[in-house]
């Protein structure tokens, strides 16, 4: 099993001063049933994980021109409905407002072929707590697995994420 899990993160090559290296890597995977079994009862109510149809076990992350149907949000809309399921469930971060940090958060990650995500990471951070608030945000909601070939396989997305301050907030 921890050798499956590590197969599902994405790695990016070790650097140093801007160029490859080799590097080893060393992962402490810790068993634990009954914590698992609270995960699941906590998140069982969030998202029902994705079930129908074949799943791609190859483990490959497909890129957006790979597929035939990129991953979406299980929301009202879509992916159309994305700008408007972030807006109402934004929480501004107290730090943030109070140094009035404004800007986009660009958050990557993978959704896997049961609609739950992984290999989660910033590309663009704003501070005050606005990367969390976004990490927070795409973890809220239920996500639909990209589609090739008729399979449900592992798909990268991208979303952005912009913390405005309202002028009449202040």
């Amino acid at each position: 099993e921890a050798l499956r899990l590590a197969k599902l993160i994405r790695w990016h090559a070790a650097t140093l001063a801007g160029e490859a290296r080799a590097a080893e890597h060393y992962l402490k995977v810790p068993f634990d049933p009954k914590q698992y079994k609270r995960w699941m009862k906590t998140r069982s109510h969030l998202c029902v994980l994705i079930t129908g149809g074949e799943a791609d076990v190859s483990g490959k992350i497909h890129t957006r021109a790979e597929v035939d149907s990129l991953p979406r949000p299980l929301i009202p809309n879509g992916i159309k409905g994305l700008p408007k399921y972030l807006g109402e469930n934004l929480r501004y971060p107290p730090d943030a407002f109070k140094r009035d940090l404004q800007g986009l958060v660009r958050i990557e990650f993978v959704v896997e072929s049961s609609g739950s995500l992984s290999n989660m990471r910033a590309l663009d951070e704003l501070g005050g707590g606005c990367t969390e608030e976004a990490i927070r945000l795409i973890n809220a909601a239920c996500w639909r697995p990209a589609m090739k070939n008729g399979k449900r396989v592992r798909g990268t997305m991208e979303v952005s994420i912009s913390f405005r301050i309202a002028q009449n907030e202040h």
